[in-house]
């Protein structure tokens, strides 16, 4: 009985303590439910390696649609990619798997997107007239601080949240403007956050 109990004790530290814990998939839901409900919105794919329940390297990819007009009726348009890739930290985990975990991560995000802006008005001696830009090309790097959390909810899947802080590093804009949008980031603030919710799906656990 001893005998047992240590074996499965040796298999259990093992796991907890190998570098190789599994790999985790998570689906985007916020960006597609926004993108069904007022036609702009991400959809994005992450996936992440738990080295030793301590270290969890992670990229995400990325397309995002924006068609919103402002206040003064510009109309700016986009649809694009995007790709981050990073490091999460543990603040806190439970399992051998970090089934439950809360997460502290850091991302270089990066996106080159078209984009076109409609209805830009130019008044002159005789009257206004209305601009059309089409086909300008933006590149946009930033830096990405997270916060998200993890649990285990339906057999091995689980649902999350992330809070995002990011900041653009670089940037270089259209010909003749400067995009409102970019995918993967965000508004075109300085700074720009954003929470995105996930479902997590366990591969090679």
């Amino acid at each position: 009985m001893l005998t047992v109990q240590a074996q499965e004790q040796a298999t259990k530290e093992t796991v907890q303590t190998g570098w190789f814990n599994g790999m985790t998939l998570g689906l985007d839901v916020s960006g597609p439910a926004s993108l069904l409900i007022n036609g702009s919105g991400t959809g994005a794919v992450k996936m992440d390696v738990n080295v030793r329940n301590k270290y969890f390297p992670t990229i995400e990819l990325g397309r995002a649609k924006w068609d919103k007009t402002n206040d003064l009726a510009h109309r700016f348009q986009t649809v694009g990619n995007f790709a981050k890739i990073g490091l999460n930290l543990p603040i806190s985990i439970k399992g051998d798997r970090a089934e439950n975990a809360f997460l502290a991560g850091i991302h270089y995000g990066y996106s080159r997107f078209s984009y076109d802006i409609d209805n830009i008005l130019l008044d002159n001696y005789w009257g206004s007239t209305a601009l059309r830009l089409q086909d300008e090309t933006a590149r946009v790097g930033w830096l990405e601080l997270s916060l998200g959390v993890r649990v285990r909810a339906f057999g091995p899947i689980g649902l999350g949240w992330t809070f995002q802080y990011k900041r653009s590093l670089h940037q270089k804009n259209g010909s003749h403007s400067v995009p409102s949008y970019i995918p993967g980031y965000g508004q075109n603030t300085k700074p720009s956050a954003g929470i995105q919710a996930f479902i997590y799906i366990p591969l090679f656990p």
